[in-house]
C-alpha cells in the first residue's frame, strides 16, 4: 500500500508540481475548444498560480467577455493585470468585481475587493517628495539657502 504524505497547500514546491500537471490538460482542452470557459477559466488560474500573470491576465479577460458578471474572474483579471503591470486596468477589473458582489449581496467579498483596490492605489501613488526631473532623476537640494 503507498503511504501518504501530506503536504501544505502554500508549499511552493507543491504547488509548482502539481500546477506543471494540470497545465497541459486545460491547456489541450482550450486548444480544442476555445469557447470552453471553463476550462480557460482554471487555466487562468493555474497561470495565475505559477505566477504567469500576462498569461492569465489574457485569458481571464476572455471569461469576463463571455461572462461580464463573473465578480470572481473580475477579480482575478484585476489582480493579474496589476501583477503584469496594468495598474489602471486592474483597477477598472477590480471596481467591475466590487459592484457585482455588492449587486449580489456579497459584501464581505465587496470589501475584500475594495480593500485590494485600496492597497493598489496606495503601491502606485507618487510618494511625497518624489519629484522628478523630465529625465527620471530626482531633483538635487540645494546645501545652502539660494539668494535671489
Amino acid at each position: 500500500m503507498p503511504k501518504l504524505r501530506f503536504v501544505p497547500v502554500t508549499d511552493t514546491a507543491f504547488v509548482a508540481t502539481w500546477s506543471a500537471h494540470a497545465l497541459g490538460p486545460f491547456t489541450a482542452a482550450v486548444a480544442r475548444d476555445s469557447s470552453d470557459f471553463q476550462s480557460r477559466g482554471q487555466l487562468a488560474f493555474l497561470q495565475m498560480m505559477r505566477r504567469d500573470y500576462a498569461s492569465a491576465a489574457a485569458n481571464y479577460a476572455l471569461v469576463v467577455a463571455a461572462a461580464p458578471q463573473s465578480p470572481e474572474a473580475l477579480e482575478y483579471l484585476g489582480v493579474c493585470r496589476y501583477r503584469a503591470g496594468d495598474a489602471p486596468g486592474s483597477l477598472a477589473a477590480l471596481e467591475a468585481s466590487m459592484a457585482q458582489y455588492q449587486k449580489s449581496g456579497d459584501l464581505a467579498a465587496a470589501a475584500r475587493v475594495e480593500s485590494e483596490q485600496l492597497a493598489i492605489l496606495h503601491a502606485t501613488a507618487p510618494k511625497a517628495g518624489a519629484t522628478r526631473t523630465a529625465k527620471g532623476h530626482a531633483p538635487r537640494l540645494a546645501s545652502r539657502p539660494v539668494e535671489h
